[in-house]
């Protein structure tokens, strides 16, 4: 029985990326459920679990649906939606949520713009091979930061500082500038870091690349990604002039989880 299998655990993970369908998406100091079939992720009091196998065998059982309900309902959980395939086996809205309700979907962010990342590498916006400091002139006198590449910002081994402090500290003005300022700690393609640089480094890589096609991020997010899997619209963290948090600022509800979710499931 997929119940069995279950495990709750608190777990310090890197992204994983959409490699591989089963493993789902990790978010580092996040509550992770996973058992055989399905795995689940608990973001500030929204839970959403998905499922990635079918099988009548391995179908979750009611009783354990009402069992996680009563889990989140009781930690303070504002949203749970269980779906498995297509079929949802269970969607409830406790504590003040509602269907209607974004909730910070915090790293998950990450992984939205990683879908955005590979249809602008697909259109040739730019490639992954490419250094970033092609378009990011500040830095192509860098020693350390000139050989940085569009992949290594993505997977998080650009050998940049994590840059929390300054990233996330109240009332930044232009974070795209701050975190072009952030300090080397390996070489590039060396080490993986975990950190929120690399991709408001990414942000401000991308929104300028955007400009010369006369758009900006958000509006090719919509474009590309939630638009094509019915997900609506987003809401955003953002810096003083505006510009969205790529690290950790999306804001959606577990209805739109769930279509992102779809979207990856069926390969884009």
């Amino acid at each position: 029985m997929v119940e069995k299998d279950l495990k709750i655990g608190f777990v310090k993970a890197r992204e994983r990326g959409m490699q591989d369908k089963k493993e789902g998406m990790a978010c580092r100091n996040r509550l992770f459920l996973r058992g055989k079939g399905f795995s689940g992720y608990f973001l500030g009091f929204l839970l959403v679990l998905v499922s990635f196998q079918s099988t009548p065998a391995e179908i979750l059982s009611r009783e354990a649906a009402k069992r996680a309900h009563q889990y989140s309902s009781s930690h303070g959980g504002i949203s749970l939606l269980i779906q498995q395939g297509s079929t949802v086996l269970l969607e409830r809205y406790d504590n003040g949520g509602s269907a209607i309700r974004r909730s910070p979907a915090f790293s998950m962010t990450k992984s939205l713009c990683g879908l955005m990342a590979m249809a602008a590498d697909a259109e040739r916006i730019f490639s992954l091979e490419e250094p970033v400091s092609n378009t990011i002139s500040e830095w192509r006198h860098d020693a350390f930061k000139s050989s940085i590449t569009v992949r290594q910002l993505l997977d998080q081994t650009s050998g940049l500082r994590t840059g929390y402090e300054a990233l996330y500290a109240n009332g930044v003005q232009d974070k795209g500038r701050v975190a072009l300022q952030v300090p080397g700690a390996s070489p590039p393609g060396s080490a993986f870091l975990y950190g929120p640089a690399h991709w408001e480094v990414f942000e401000e890589f991308l929104r300028r690349k955007l400009k010369r096609c006369g758009t900006q991020p958000l509006a090719y997010l919509q474009r590309k990604v939630l638009s094509v899997c019915g997900a609506g619209t987003a809401g955003w963290r953002k810096d003083r002039v505006g510009n969205p948090y790529f690290s950790t600022g999306a804001m959606l509800s577990a209805r739109q989880l769930a279509k992102i979710g779809d979207l990856i499931l069926n390969s884009g």
